[in-house]
């Protein structure tokens, strides 16, 4: 007999092999041994080692060459794992594919080659990364490598981007464009790792890429769907990254369309910014082969936000984004956890769906105060945080608290400065349901479907039987001797049908025109009463000496302890912006203190663009003009005019003061001027409805 471990030969009576230590197992036993104890089946050469005393019988000379064997192998284990290691490493490479279809961005203000022309090649290709483009859909290109003639792709070679592929001019809005590019890029450049951007306007679930020169066609989402079907980006080969430089794209309808071609999203919930001072994509420089798709996220969007900072001009902190000028909002989304919010939200959704008709006042009522995205596009892509939704129905639904844990987990990253935002928003339609027809092909839950249909249904259906026309007179009243309140008694129907709103006070220029000199948000319900309180906020700018020169500011309530107005700043030529003060009005600063002024002058606000918005600073300027229009508010009838601002205008010329000469002074009413006001008012069915227009004693 002879040991099977180590080949010694063994004597009958040897129940353990004196050399290696293992229990003796003859050549002839068994391969199937039954365990007496247990009854277990195992395989013989899984019999346990020897005990110790059993080892310890060996000589020393004996175990050395197994000793010797083993500092034998050691180095040529390592040699081998280092060089398996290092070749890897040298052939392992990542391809960032960038569709930029650069309509008006890149035609008016060139913000497609000013992104583009921060992209460092020396540094890419270090990190072992390759950059190929596709660009098109503009009528201009303010750089000498695209030519709007023609869609053709380009790669970052050691001198900019160099084409690779001429091709005819595409449709950039077309699945086909994007198929193409998808199946080149994957024929062409063997990758380890592929991360995707799209560069162009964004329109939530209308989807992006707005191609300028085929009448701003774009890419839908089940385009987006069937073009990346028609690639190899799907199954095992998914994308790792796929980003949207866009507006409005974070969206839980996009996410669930493309979690089947891509491990992770980067997108925005709100409108994106574009500088000309910064480009958005040089964070293309700093990523490496080894960056996961957390490390390539944060690189991303921190680039991003510095972009945004640089465009108002102020400090960068990626942990502090209270300075930024824009709302702005930034996440990361694990696509894999997708499925789960899905199904969690069938269940919460199912519940709301269940009690639309005997709550729909209070359902609608919250629907009315969730902020939407867009600024002033919000009624018509109204779309709204899903985290904030959730949270806001929390009471109505025993499956909120699932739905809301798994939106965290999906959310690897959120970066925002509001505190409404948590990374994925989603459609719910309430003012004109312009996407309903469509949702059906996108909606991640067939019960939200069913839920945001019959809502906004049932507003429809019942609004148009609407009777509340909320023109009730405005009364007035001293509560102490430094606050002026109004107030319109409600009726219990309007109570009950009344949404948001706020009120609008203007200043009887005496010549058939009125300034409007505050928008008031803080109105609130009480004792059957609508009323509001401005809290002495009225501000007037004068010359520091001669107070009687002084004018009413226009100011926009932001919070309670800020507002914000327009100025004409002008330079030692005479040249004039438009810019914005925010001010802010408390115990401490009475008189109120301007915190930041900005301006758009560069490129002017628009909800489908990415602008510039820079902070300014008065010192830069001579001299600052109050904005002085004035509207003629009512019609022949003495009854309000909602239109106010697009009929009836008047300019004056005002006052203008020397920037270094000028202040704010806190009014209350006075003699000087007759004061109005009126509330406007949204009842839960979305109908917008004024007040009479009362005088304030």
């Amino acid at each position: 007999m002879y040991c099977i471990y180590c080949g010694k030969k063994i004597d009958s009576d040897e129940k353990f092999c004196t050399n290696c230590g293992n229990q003796v197992t003859s050549y002839t036993n068994p391969v199937n041994v039954v365990n007496p104890v247990s009854n277990d089946t195992f395989v013989s050469r899984s019999i346990n080692p020897a005990p110790i005393s059993k080892i310890q019988t060996n000589s020393k000379k004996s175990k050395f060459p197994f000793f010797i064997f083993f500092l034998f192998l050691i180095p040529i284990i390592f040699v081998f794992s280092l060089s398996i290691f290092i070749f890897s490493n040298k052939e392992r490479t990542r391809t960032i594919m960038i569709y930029m279809v650069g309509a008006d961005l890149e035609s008016r203000v060139g913000l497609g080659s000013r992104d583009l022309g921060d992209l460092n090649y020396q540094k890419t290709s270090n990190n072992k990364v390759k950059v190929v483009l596709i660009a098109g859909g503009s009528k201009t290109w303010h750089n000498n490598y695209v030519k709007p003639s023609e869609t053709s792709i380009y790669e970052l070679k050691e001198n900019g981007f160099v084409k690779v592929k001429s091709k005819s001019l595409e449709n950039m809005g077309k699945e086909e464009t994007l198929s193409y590019f998808l199946n080149y890029v994957y024929q062409n450049y063997k990758s380890n790792l592929y991360d995707f951007i799209f560069w162009n306007h964004g329109g939530a679930i209308d989807g992006s890429e707005y191609d300028e020169l085929s009448d701003n066609d774009n890419l839908k989402i089940p385009e987006m769907r069937r073009a990346f079907s028609n690639s190899p980006f799907k199954n095992s080969k998914k994308l790792e990254v796929l980003s949207f430089r866009t507006c409005l794209n974070a969206t839980l309808e996009l996410s669930s369309v493309l979690k089947d071609f891509t491990k992770y999203i980067v997108a925005s919930e709100e409108i994106t910014i574009g500088s000309n001072r910064d480009s958005a994509l040089r964070f293309i420089n700093d990523i490496t082969v080894n960056d996961d798709a957390i490390s390539y996220a944060k690189k991303e969007i921190d680039v991003y936000l510095e972009t945004v900072a640089n465009g108002c001009g102020v400090t960068f902190d990626k942990n502090n984004l209270d300075n930024l000028c824009f709302n702005t909002t930034y996440s990361l989304i694990d696509t894999r956890k997708i499925d789960t919010i899905s199904r969690n939200l069938d269940s919460f959704s199912k519940d709301l769906n269940n009690i639309i008709k005997t709550n729909y006042a209070e359902i609608a009522r919250v629907r009315t105060q969730l902020d939407s995205y867009a600024d002033t596009e919000k009624e018509a892509y109204e779309m709204v945080d899903l985290f904030d939704l959730v949270t806001k129905y929390k009471s109505y639904s025993s499956s909120s608290d699932k739905l809301l844990k798994s939106i965290e987990d999906a959310v690897i990253i959120n970066k925002t400065n509001n505190n409404y935002s948590h990374g994925l928003s989603i459609y719910y339609p309430f003012y004109n349901g312009y996407f309903l027809k469509t949702y059906s092909d996108l909606v991640p839950s067939h019960n939200y479907y069913q839920f945001a249909s019959n809502f906004f249904q049932y507003k429809k259906t019942n609004g148009e039987k609407s009777f509340n026309n909320f023109s009730n007179p405005i009364n007035t009243f001293k509560e102490d001797n430094k606050k002026v309140d109004f107030y319109m008694e409600l009726s219990e129907e309007q109570e009950k049908n009344l949404a948001i709103s706020d009120c609008l006070v203007f200043a009887d220029m005496k010549d058939g025109t009125y300034k409007l000199v505050y928008d008031s948000k803080s109105t609130f319900v009480d004792d059957h009463k609508l009323k509001v309180n401005f809290k002495d906020k009225l501000l007037k700018i004068s010359d520091i000496e001669y107070e009687d020169e002084s004018q009413w500011l226009t100011l926009l309530e932001v919070d309670d302890n800020t507002v914000e107005t327009y100025v004409i700043l002008r330079n030692n030529v005479f040249e004039s912006i438009i810019a914005k003060l925010v001010i802010q009005i408390d115990d401490k600063y009475p008189n109120g203190k301007i915190v930041s002024i900005s301006t758009d002058d560069d490129y002017p606000l628009d909800a489908m663009k990415l602008v510039s918005r820079r902070t300014v600073e008065l010192s830069d300027y001579l001299k600052i003009v109050s904005t002085t229009d004035s509207y003629k508010i009512t019609d022949d009838s003495g009854v309000f005019n909602p239109n106010f601002l697009d009929t009836g205008k008047k300019i004056y010329t005002g006052y203008s003061f020397f920037t270094d000469e000028f202040k704010l002074i806190r009014e209350s009413f006075n003699d000087d001027y007759d004061f109005y006001a009126v509330f406007r008012i949204v009842d839960i069915y979305g109908n917008t409805y004024y007040s009479k227009l009362g005088k304030i004693k």
